[in-house]
């Protein structure tokens, strides 16, 4: 019976010890992650950043196969988390805007009014932006732009 006692109170002692210690370890280790083991990705916001192409006015057909004109007048802004963009962009902006009149002068005042179109048109002033700045600057780090939005458009007859 003293041998049965003496193994049981043994083994209570042993549990006891290895679970403090293991709890303690446990506990070490998560100060150890919450100090720096492990480093957690934060989340930085980068600032937005605007360019802006302001009154494009151009000359387009009413309808396919009309010889009525009607001017459309056109703002758009592009946005970008880097500011040298917006630099570049502004060395480079009658470039851009020639292109942006070419593609505008290729459409209709309806195609172009068309708010389905809107999308689609964004998508492609875009496209033409990023192309140009990354061709004529040498901008080596993606696009430089990531939206464009249209914040004015006026038809007039």
């Amino acid at each position: 019976m003293k041998k049965v006692t003496i193994i049981s109170i043994s083994l209570v002692v042993i549990l006891v010890v290895s679970g403090g210690g293991g709890g303690y370890y446990f506990m070490q280790g998560k100060e150890k992650l919450n100090r720096g083991g492990i480093t957690k990705e934060v989340v930085v916001k980068k600032p937005l950043f605007f360019a802006e192409l302001s009154d494009i006015i151009v000359s387009v057909p009413s309808d396919s196969g009309s010889s009525d004109q009607d001017y459309i007048q056109l703002t758009v802004q592009f946005s970008t988390v880097d500011q040298n963009a917006v630099t570049d962009f502004g060395e480079i902006q009658p470039i851009i805007k020639a292109k942006i009149i070419s593609l505008l002068m290729a459409k209709t005042v309806k195609s172009i009014m068309d708010p389905k179109n809107q999308n689609s048109l964004s998508d492609q002033m875009l496209a033409i932006t990023n192309d140009t700045v990354i061709k004529s600057v040498n901008y080596n780090l993606g696009d430089p732009f990531m939206g464009a939005y249209i914040t004015n458009l006026v038809e007039q007859n």
